[in-house]
């Protein structure tokens, strides 16, 4: 699931993202897009049938750590539709614990 921890005007607009886990051969394929408005509702997640993940096949042996990479994905303003592009922002994290960016 993916959270907005701060409370946004009903101004803000839909925000496009996909979800990616692990690096180099053990990357599993991106999953979404999912378009969700974060000022209608706090938390989104994967659909059900594409939210369970296999954790244990994407972690480096040698760090016990493996990489969650969140992809923003840009708008298409006329439509609202999300456009893939490979200019979206990418943030990688590892460790315990939630991350908050």
């Amino acid at each position: 699931e993916l959270a907005c921890e701060e409370m946004l005007p009903t101004s803000a607009p839909e925000v496009s993202f996909r979800i990616a886990i692990g690096t180099g051969e053990k990357r599993q394929p991106f999953r979404g897009p999912v378009l969700h408005n974060f000022s209608e509702k706090k938390v989104c997640g994967l659909p059900k049938e594409k939210a369970a993940w296999n954790f244990s096949s994407a972690v480096d042996k040698e760090s016990k750590t493996f990489v969650v990479c969140l992809e923003l994905l840009p708008q298409n303003t006329s439509s609202g539709e999300a456009t893939s592009s490979s200019s979206g922002t990418a943030l990688a994290t590892s460790g315990p614990g939630p991350k908050k960016w």
